[in-house]
């Protein structure tokens, strides 16, 4: 098969269509579904192929998506939401409802609860707060110096554990 086929059936993917059907609104679907498959028919051939090979090519379309649609740097951003107030008000609605407002502030009670109970949950709340700070599991880890990995494994469980209390909290 060709790049081209490959793309033809990311495009096509029910798993694309799924996650294209949950982005409002719902007038910018297929418009970002386009971006996708431009974007992709813009590739290189052979990066494509390479992509393919390793097995990812969908979840590399599904990212793509997920970007496109949640970025403020996006070209997809530039040229549909930026300047369609209307429309992106709708968005911005649609989002709200998925996240809740007080969760910034219940993550934060969390952490810092976190750090009066233990050493290891201290250590959990200071690697995850140092985390959101700098954006980078690697420059937490310099900051620290101590591995990335183990940066990786905090920020994994500690992400998991908010999730958890935050959505006992806010049902």
């Amino acid at each position: 098969m060709d790049c081209r086929e490959y793309i033809e059936q990311i495009y096509t993917h029910p798993a694309i269509n799924n996650l294209i059907s949950k982005l409002d609104p719902a007038e910018l679907r297929e418009e970002l579904k386009q971006e996708m498959a431009y974007n992709l028919l813009n590739m290189p051939c052979e990066r494509v192929l390479k992509i393919q090979a390793e097995g990812g090519l969908l979840g590399y379309s599904l990212k793509m998506l997920w970007n496109m649609a949640a970025s403020n740097t996006s070209e997809f951003y530039k040229k549909f939401r930026k300047y369609n107030t209307e429309i992106f008000d709708e968005y911005v609605e649609a989002i709200e409802e998925v996240y809740c407002e007080e969760c910034p502030s219940l993550a934060i009670d969390i952490l810092n609860k976190k750090l009066t109970e233990d050493a290891n949950s201290a250590h959990e709340s200071i690697i995850f707060q140092k985390y959101v700070e700098l954006q980078s599991m690697s420059e937490v880890a310099k900051y620290f110096n101590i591995p990335r990995q183990h940066v990786f494994n905090v920020i994994k469980t500690t992400r998991k554990q908010l999730r958890n209390d935050i959505s006992r909290q806010t049902q």
